[in-house]
């Protein structure tokens, strides 16, 4: 399982943690271009002004499933801005993706930034890659469908998130990196 200490030779990777190991990845990875993902007025603003960030993305809503009464479901416009904060990233520092627990939002931007950097990895690839990086990664199923269809991936990112399954049970997640750049691709299945 990789983490935050173990950096890809690339240079080019991507790092998921939950808010309470963020002070210390962001201590230990000088420079980074950072999305946190909050409820609704959460944003960990305190946490981050101390740290040289290369840019910043805050993407506010609550971590559901589903649209429901009294709530803020992700958007397709949130990942829409994400989807765009992940295109413009050079890779000569990392991208943190942070939510609250480090299972669910945070893993399904993972998800997305596989897929949009690189559109030759299928879903399944997708999934096991995240699944074998991030043994408790469950990402949100609401973002991963909006991503599909944002990326015209026709079903395959929804297909290849669901068959890895709900993550081992944790309290909080941990922290994992992984290098877009050394993920094989598979033969076109889906």
């Amino acid at each position: 399982m990789g983490n935050a200490l173990s950096k890809p030779a690339t240079g080019a990777f991507i790092i998921v943690c939950p808010l309470d190991s963020l002070p210390d990845v962001l201590s230990q990875h000088r420079r980074a271009r950072l999305v946190t993902f909050a409820s609704p007025g959460n944003t960990p603003s305190e946490i981050i002004s101390g740290n040289v960030i290369s840019d910043h993305l805050a993407l506010e809503f609550n971590d559901i499933p589903a649209p429901r009464d009294g709530y803020l479901a992700p958007t397709a416009a949130h990942v829409e801005q994400l989807i765009s904060f992940v295109q413009d990233w050079r890779s000569d520092v990392p991208l943190v993706l942070n939510c609250w627990m480090g299972i669910s939002r945070s893993t399904a931007a993972a998800a997305i930034a596989l897929a949009k950097l690189r559109p030759d990895l299928t879903g399944t690839h997708i999934g096991k890659a995240l699944r074998e990086a991030g043994p408790s990664a469950t990402p949100n199923p609401l973002m991963i469908a909006h991503a599909d269809g944002l990326l015209d991936r026709g079903g395959t990112l929804i297909r290849g998130i669901k068959a890895i399954g709900r993550g081992a049970v944790a309290h909080s997640g941990s922290v994992f990196s992984l290098d877009p750049t050394a993920i094989g691709a598979l033969r076109p299945h889906g």
